[in-house]
């Protein structure tokens, strides 16, 4: 995420999120650039290497379909946002309250569902029936792809220009 040419993050960095002292007010925390999340003063995003208090701190409201979205403390107009290159939103973008771009949801990088359902059903949740089932189904699946590809043909793309017309006339 890139806020100015002067302090950059990296894109798809992974944020922090604290609280202090059970309050409502929150900071976030790139741990990779150690830089935090703040509005400037003409209240674009940049990354800071300290915390400027109020700028630096956000208050989280959670919509109807679960997403969160960050507010600021110093003025609650100004919402946190992105653009999906992870370029911030511009101070008159950042104030559209139902823009999609403020939206964010929360999720553990470590969670593995794998693990999580081999634990809610025990070691041998598959029985040696059922696996042999899933092996052969796979097989039969990766093969009929094979098939398919080897089976379609490309064909060349017509280009026609906007006077094709023009060609098909004899000329006198």
């Amino acid at each position: 995420m890139a806020f100015d040419r002067f302090t950059e993050l990296k894109i798809q960095e992974n944020l922090t999120i604290q609280s202090h002292d059970f309050e409502v007010k929150l900071t976030i925390f790139a741990e990779a650039s150690a830089k935090f999340l703040c509005f400037n003063k003409r209240w674009k995003l940049v990354g800071s290497r300290k915390d400027h208090g109020k700028r630096c701190q956000f208050s989280e409201d959670m919509d109807e379909k679960g997403y969160s979205r960050y507010r600021s403390v110093a003025d609650s107009s100004y919402y946190v946002g992105f653009h999906s290159n992870g370029r911030p939103l511009g101070r008159n973008k950042a104030r559209q309250k139902n823009s999609r771009c403020i939206n964010f949801l929360k999720y553990d990088t470590e969670f593995s569902i794998k693990d999580h359902n081999s634990k809610i059903a025990g070691a041998n949740h598959h029985s040696p029936k059922v696996h042999e089932n899933l092996q052969q189904a796979k097989k039969k699946h990766q093969q009929n792809n094979s098939r398919n590809k080897q089976q379609t043909r490309r064909t060349p793309v017509r280009i026609r220009h906007k006077n094709h017309h023009r060609n098909s006339r004899r000329l006198s």
